[in-house]
């Protein structure tokens, strides 16, 4: 079993128990110091997540929930599906070597181009790498702390997030360069991604009494990554930073306004609106530029 709430009074954690004993899922549950928890097996999750969601629509002020705690204690590879989306795309479009600098140029992140109005170029950036160790780097870090976005949001909105903090990070990163700049990779929304993480860590312990100077070890966490893995010699240290940045800021956002798990649907949504995004910029790229 997976613990879906923490924090729970005991009041809430009975009656989520009833509701889970009408619906007919397995479920426990008990106190430790935190609070209250519920546990449900794993293939229940999403159906219990949905089931509490449309009831505390109902009781929005007695019994909405203190943490998004659905899939914090266990781990979800859903970065995984990620990295092998920027494998894919890497084979394909390079499997000729001479169209390699083709792509960088018509794809990349330009700031010339960008603000020329080639916006497009700020998703389409992410999806293209330089060479195969940029790929693989750029993998690694999207399965670790994509699969930690996602596993705290949910897939569909946590793809949504890391996708938009790149965007903003490159759109950033064209507005200080101005001109004569360019840059490629995912690396962007992987910073995005850690971004997102310290800022939502920060938020609970800030929320938890007695915290004190405690409350800003996941923001520290954050930035100490950020230097380790976003100055090495050849990267783009500004990109890295200001997705870093774009990360924090949506991290903030979903831990003070996002008060309960989406439910399967929403996700789905969410997921389909990400994937229409980069379709969507990818298709913008004008014919003149003669891709294959």
């Amino acid at each position: 079993m997976i613990p879906i709430y923490k924090y729970l009074t005991e009041e809430q954690a009975q009656t989520y128990g009833v509701l889970f004993a009408s619906a007919g899922i397995q479920f426990d549950f008990g106190k430790s110091w935190l609070g209250w928890q519920v546990w449900v097996d794993a293939d229940d999750a999403d159906d219990a997540l949905e089931l509490i969601a449309e009831f505390t629509e109902n009781h929005p002020d007695d019994y909405r929930t203190t943490g998004l705690e659905h899939f914090s204690d266990r781990l979800r590879w859903y970065g995984v599906w990620g990295a092998l989306v920027l494998l894919g795309i890497h084979l394909a479009i390079y499997h000729q070597p001479q169209d390699s600098k083709l792509f960088i140029q018509s794809l990349g992140a330009s700031a010339k181009h960008i603000l020329q109005g080639e916006v497009f170029r700020c998703a389409t950036a992410l999806l293209i790498h330089a060479s195969h160790p940029h790929l693989a780097g750029n993998m690694v870090g999207l399965a670790i702390f994509g699969s930690a976005v996602c596993s705290l949001t949910g897939w569909g909105f946590g793809w949504l997030l890391i996708t938009l903090t790149g965007i903003f990070g490159n759109l950033l990163n064209a507005a200080l360069h101005g001109s004569g700049h360019l840059s490629v990779g995912a690396s962007t929304a992987v910073f995005g991604a850690i971004g997102i993480l310290a800022t939502i860590q920060l938020i609970k312990k800030v929320r938890q009494p007695g915290s004190g100077l405690r409350a800003l070890l996941p923001l520290g966490g954050g930035l100490a990554l950020l230097a380790l893995l976003g100055s090495s010699q050849h990267t783009d240290i500004l990109a890295h930073m200001f997705g870093f940045l774009a990360g924090g800021a949506i991290g903030v956002f979903y831990a003070i306004w996002i008060k309960q798990p989406l439910q399967k649907r929403s996700q789905y949504l969410l997921l389909a609106l990400t994937i229409g995004m980069l379709i969507g910029a990818w298709l913008s790229v004008p014919s003149h530029l003669g891709l294959p």
